[in-house]
């Protein structure tokens, strides 16, 4: 049984999901070569900062013209006695809307990071064009992806270094910064702050609601133009008000950009073309919206669960 294993061989406790959230954006932003987490960032999760370090070679080449696919994929946490994922083949084309959901314990974070090259398969691969994803090209694929997590961390710096992760002042492009906050749903209400783009965030984004945080960090995914952005569970502590310009952000990406939510309520993929359920480690159904409402019974449990969810801020 292999332990779990982050992109740069450290174990990662399987009980710790904040702490491999915080792992995500660490190593992504650092395959973009900006500063991975702000120190602040860093000490919340009790570990040292993250550098940025020019690499010592360059990233092979990777193409995405096609798709990605997830075969046979097995995975298991140390100490757990049943596998957290089990023989998991799925296929993601260019360019779809696509939703991972499922209950807690499915497998869908442990597909998300395996996705991401955070963790490594016991088994199986990821391909991506036909192109196993491996040690040599795994850079090169990081860097093609933009990801917002449930809780971002905004630094106590302008909101265009915060789009900008990492970059000094000379480095900030301020016309992608702000093409970044128009495609985010985030460019009104930075423009109508004291000094816009300038304006400084505060420590974590402290006097932005939690919707307003988010579109920040979603322009912080977008800023470098990935090819795939991932939602993980990003709009899971917002109401509904908060929640839809996020919504209608994931819907104008399509097309343009491969989207990938993963959620564990069925109503926040109801906008996406394809949709994957997993359950106890296994690829249960996958379909349309209204496919899954009429065939599987654990999709409908999902979509059931939204009238029990407590009442959330804004």
């Amino acid at each position: 049984m292999r332990r779990a294993k982050s992109a740069r061989g450290l174990p990662v406790p399987a009980g710790r999901p904040w702490l491999r959230r915080l792992l995500a954006v660490a190593v992504l932003a650092g395959a973009q070569g900006a500063l991975a987490v702000e120190p602040g960032a860093a000490a919340a999760a009790g570990a040292e900062p993250v550098t940025r370090e020019p690499a010592a070679v360059a990233p092979a080449e990777l193409t995405f013209a096609s798709d990605i696919r997830i075969a046979e994929v097995s995975f298991a946490y140390q100490g757990r006695p049943r596998p957290a994922l089990r023989n998991l083949s799925l296929t993601i084309p260019r360019g779809s809307l696509i939703g991972l959901v499922g209950r807690s314990g499915s497998g869908k974070t442990t597909t998300l990071e395996i996705l991401l090259g955070l963790l490594q398969p016991s088994s199986g691969g990821v391909y991506v064009d036909g192109v196993r994803l491996d040690s040599q090209n795994m850079r090169a694929w990081q860097r093609r992806i933009g990801y917002v997590s449930q809780n971002p961390y905004l630094s106590d710096n302008s909101i265009a270094h915060n789009i900008a992760f990492g970059l000094h002042d000379e480095e900030i492009d301020w016309r992608r910064v702000e093409q970044a906050g128009v495609l985010a749903n985030a460019h009104a209400f930075v423009s109508n702050m004291p000094e816009g783009y300038r304006t400084r965030a505060g420590d974590r984004g402290v006097g932005m609601s939690g919707g307003q945080r988010q579109r920040i960090a979603i322009a912080r995914a977008l800023y470098r133009n990935p090819s795939v952005v991932v939602f993980d569970e990003a709009t899971n502590a917002l109401d509904a008000a908060s929640e839809e310009p996020i919504l209608e952000t994931q819907r104008s990406l399509a097309g343009q950009r491969t989207v990938i939510i993963v959620a564990h309520r069925a109503a926040v993929v109801q906008h996406c073309n394809l949709i994957f359920v997993l359950d106890e480690g296994q690829l249960a159904d996958s379909g349309t919206y209204d496919e899954l409402i009429a065939r599987s019974d654990a999709f409908r449990a999902l979509a059931r669960a939204r009238d029990e969810e407590p009442e959330l801020t804004p």
